[in-house]
């Protein structure tokens, strides 16, 4: 598998990613829908995300319902970035802190569907994206963020990243993690059940 390095535009290499997470998956998502999450991975460098990721998202959402006009859909909207990419490309961020992922999936849906109901009334930020692309995050926002959860595990290639994708394989079994140790050349599946001295 090619390295983010060997790419001269980020874009094209989470494309790529984006395309095989949601062949893993086996979902589709409208073209603007994938075109707006590349945009949102490509522009998430991690120092500026993590920055971003340490606010609560509660302090997030009253920011969002304290602003106005546009500001007021960009703040939604950060929230539901924000959310997205804590459950997909952070998840065990939460876990460490003890965050309950529902909260994560239904602040995430709240940010997203405020943005889009928003938008109707102010008009829409020249690079929020539009009512459509927010709808659909929010009412698949599970779905999506087990994508973004797969593009993370792709571009995770550090052995220490293997191993605890492995422990968590062994807790969940998850064909999402079994699909990804094998791309790493791992096959937990094959392995016996029986007598194991």
């Amino acid at each position: 598998m090619s390295t983010i390095d060997s790419y001269s535009d980020i874009r094209v290499y989470f494309h790529e990613r984006l395309h095989e997470a949601f062949e893993c998956q086996r979902m589709r998502a409208s073209q603007e829908t994938e075109i707006y999450l590349i945009n949102l991975l490509a522009e998430s460098s991690l120092a500026q995300r993590a920055e971003t990721i340490e606010c609560p998202l509660v302090t997030l959402l009253e920011r969002a319902q304290s602003a106005d006009g546009v500001e007021r859909v960009q703040r939604f909207r950060e929230l539901g970035d924000t959310a997205l990419m804590v459950y997909g490309f952070f998840s065990d961020l939460i876990r460490r802190r003890g965050v309950d992922e529902s909260y994560v999936r239904a602040m995430g849906g709240t940010g997203y569907a405020s943005a889009s109901e928003l938008i109707r009334f102010v008009g829409r930020h020249p690079r929020a994206g539009s009512a459509h692309v927010y709808r659909e995050l929010a009412e698949r926002f599970d779905e999506i963020g087990a994508v973004v959860a797969d593009v993370r595990e792709q571009t995770s290639c550090s052995e220490r990243d293997v191993i605890a994708i492995y422990d968590k394989w062994v807790k969940t079994r998850s064909p999402r993690l079994a699909r990804r140790l094998a791309r790493a050349g791992l096959f937990p599946e094959a392995r016996p059940q029986g007598n194991q001295s």
